[in-house]
Parts: C-alpha cells; sequence; structure tokens
C-alpha cells in the first residue's frame, strides 16, 4: 500500500511527511539479493537526491500476534503459511545402515596438523530435511532438526565439557532462506578437537544422526580463525552504552570474496559510516577449511557485526554515501556464494564480540506495569486536531 499523506492530524512538529508506503519482502534473503543487485547502487543514488534523509524512515514491521500481513491493492490477501508442526521424535532404529563418513582430506590432513596449538573456531552453517533421512530405505517421521540435536546433545554434554577453553558461542535461527539455524564452538586447539572429537568412539554413530537431519545440499562446516589484521579501529570499538537495548542484534555475512583489493577499499569507506550507526565488528573469522560439504563452498570469511537495531541499520541504508561505497562490495563479491542475514539468538545465548573479554550485556525488555485507573478528576487539557485536518482535509 502506497499512501499519500493529505493531512497530519495531530504533532505537525514532527513532519512533514508527503508519503507513507508499506512494501511486501519475501525474506531477508530476498532483501540481500536485492541490495547487492548490480545496478541497485545507481538507482538508489535517485531515491537518495529525492528525499530528505533527516525525516524518512525506513524499518521492518512486525505484525502483533493478532494481525497478519496486508495488501490495499487485493481484495484477497494469501494467509501466509502456519510453520509446520515438527512431529513427536521417534526413536531411531537400533540397527542403522554404516556411513562412509569423513571429515575433508583438506581439514583433517592440513588445517588440524598446522593448527594443533591454536585456537578456532567452528561454525556451522546449517540446512535441515524435512524429516530425516537415514539411507535405510526406511520412512521416518523424525524431523531433521530433531535427528541433528541427538549429534548436538551428544557433542555439547558429553564432549565439550571435558575440553578446558571450548565452549558454544552462539546458537541460533538464520532469518533468511539460506540456512536454518547457525552455531559457533570454539577449540581451544586443533589437538583438542582431534583428541576429542576426531578420535571419540562414538563420532561415527552420531554423525548418522547429524547426517541424516541435515540438508547436505545447503549445509556448511567451516573452521576458522579470527581475523585481527585490515579491522578498522572504528568497528574494534565497544558499542556505546546508549546503542544497548533489547533491540540488538547481530548480523552475519558470509564472503566468496574475488577482489581483494575492492574488498579492503570497501571496508575502509564503510566503516565510518557504519560506527557512526552504531555497528561494530563482532568477529571477522577467516575460513581456514570447509571440513564437511566442501561443494557448498569455497567461502573465505564469515563476519559478524553487531547492530543496535532495524532503525540504525535503516539510517545506514539511506547515508547518502552508501550506494556508491556498496558498489565497491559488488565488485569485491560472488554474490551467487555469498549471504548475509540477521541472527535470532536462541533463548540461551546473547550477543558476543569476539574482540572483546567483557561484552556488555542488553538491557532486559521492561516490565509493563500493572494499569492503575486513572484519576476519576483529571485536568482538562486544551486539545484540537490541525486547523489543516480539521477544515480543509
Amino acid at each position: 500500500g502506497w499512501l499519500e499523506v493529505k493531512s497530519t492530524a495531530l504533532f505537525e512538529s514532527n513532519g512533514p511527511i508527503d508519503e507513507v508506503r508499506f512494501e511486501f519482502v519475501p525474506s531477508m534473503s530476498a532483501w540481500g539479493k536485492l541490495l547487492t543487485d548490480e545496478d541497485v547502487p545507481e538507482i538508489w543514488e535517485k531515491l537518495t537526491a529525492a528525499t530528505d534523509p533527516d525525516i524518512s524512515v525506513s524499518a521492518i514491521l512486525k505484525a502483533d500476534a493478532d494481525f497478519d500481513l496486508f495488501n490495499l491493492y487485493s481484495a484477497s490477501v494469501p494467509a501466509r503459511p502456519t510453520p509446520p508442526q515438527v512431529p513427536t521424535p521417534v526413536p531411531a532404529p537400533t540397527t542403522m545402515t554404516p556411513i562412509n563418513f569423513s571429515f575433508s582430506d583438506d581439514f583433517v590432513n592440513d588445517f588440524l596438523p598446522s593448527s594443533m596449538d591454536e585456537e578456532f573456531y567452528w561454525v556451522e552453517l546449517l540446512s535441515y530435511r524435512e524429516v530425516a533421512d537415514y539411507n535405510d530405505g526406511l520412512v521416518t517421521t523424525i524431523a531433521g532438526e530433531s535427528s541433528d540435536n541427538v549429534y548436538k546433545s551428544w557433542l555439547t554434554r558429553d564432549i565439550l565439557p571435558n575440553i578446558d577453553g571450548a565452549e558454544v558461542i552462539f546458537r541460533g535461527e538464520v532469518k533468511a532462506e539460506a540456512y536454518d539455524e547457525l552455531m559457533v564452538i570454539k577449540y581451544p586447539s586443533g589437538q583438542a578437537f582431534k583428541d576429542f572429537v576426531l578420535e571419540s568412539d562414538d563420532l561415527a554413530d552420531k554423525m548418522i544422526y547429524r547426517l541424516g537431519g541435515l540438508d547436505s545440499s545447503n549445509s556448511l562446516l567451516l573452521a576458522t580463525q579470527v581475523m585481527l589484521d585490515g579491522i578498522p579501529d572504528v568497528l574494534l570499538q565497544p558499542p556505546n552504552e546508549e546503542d544497548l537495548s533489547p533491540d540488538n542484534f547481530i548480523f552475519i555475512d558470509t564472503f566468496r570474496i574475488r577482489d581483494r583489493e575492492a574488498m579492503a577499499e570497501f571496508d575502509e569507506l564503510s566503516a565510518p559510516i557504519k560506527a557512526k550507526n552504531g555497528f561494530r565488528a563482532a568477529g571477522w573469522l577467516e575460513v581456514k577449511s570447509t571440513a564437511l560439504f566442501e561443494s557448498n563452498g569455497p567461502i573465505d570469511e564469515v563476519r559478524f557485526e553487531f547492530v543496535p537495531s532495524m532503525s540504525a541499520w535503516g539510517k545506514l541504508l539511506t547515508d547518502e554515501d552508501v550506494p556508491e561505497i556498496w558498489e565497491k562490495l559488488t565488485a569485491a563479491t560472488d554474490p551467487d556464494i555469498s549471504v548475509s542475514a540477521i541472527l535470532k539468538a536462541d533463548a540461551d545465548f546473547d550477543l558476543f564480540n569476539l574482540y572483546s573479554a567483557s561484552v556488555p550485556a542488553r538491557p532486559t525488555p521492561p516490565q509493563v506495569p500493572t494499569p492503575v485507573p486513572a484519576p476519576t478528576t483529571m485536568t482538562p487539557i486544551n486539545f484540537s486536531f490541525s486547523d489543516d485536518f480539521v477544515n480543509d482535509f
């Protein structure tokens, strides 16, 4: 619905606004594809020239529970599909077909031997089958995610607690079509991974559940290390205290870089605008090896960035310098492999920052106070809708 503002009925000093436009967006992934289209920078310059950035606002809307999407140009608006019900987990067969499983040769024979004493971050970008498939010819009603949870429960309960310095840094939903879930695990060394995971007697059995639940055509398991060079200093500063709120979120970019010089130029030019709007580097990771599902890459970098709010993101996107600067990103990366998405943390996880030993906690949402009955007598106010609204519109 594109709406022309005919009159500001109240609070005139906060305007004027000429139009209010509502647009349907299929997904964050679709939005990311639009923003990385090669024609967008030149076209969006017209928008920058046409509108006043100090008054204009862009934002995502989250409908209240009682409301759905709307379309003022269509009498019938298709309802959004309801999320599928996860079937009640059914025990997997007690005898399962053995799998020919191994991590990639590059990971086992190159990365691990070279990182025996080095800390690294294991990044899992996961897509799930609707129902698990154990490659045994049997039909199951086990949801793919439930099957993979068998593996994840084993890892987080039986393995990681035994490794000094290992921890799950983050786990959450990826708000994009590309993946369903992201998990980031810190390992103190390649030696620890080799001793406790790779050489575990239970690994092969647990991987049956993992491979049965994952969509192998659209998942990635990556061994990465924190980038320390090439990150603009302004993005390494702690978030401003006034930017901390329940609206904070982490944004992820996975990049296949085809022009390093253009990428460095983009980082240098974009950093001041990002910092001005409260963005910070939460963790830029260099991919050292694709440990599993190599055919779905290659990915060169995984970047996590702190974003204060959707409003801050909207202000960044409408900055007059963004179209020209973001052309550098388009030139630097492969849009067919690179993915950008918002992350929604699971209940047990908060934001993280790999460059700061102490990450300020986000304030919890304020509790709505119990309504108090209004006084039976109240001071009269001098109130009226605007003269334009009452006498003209």
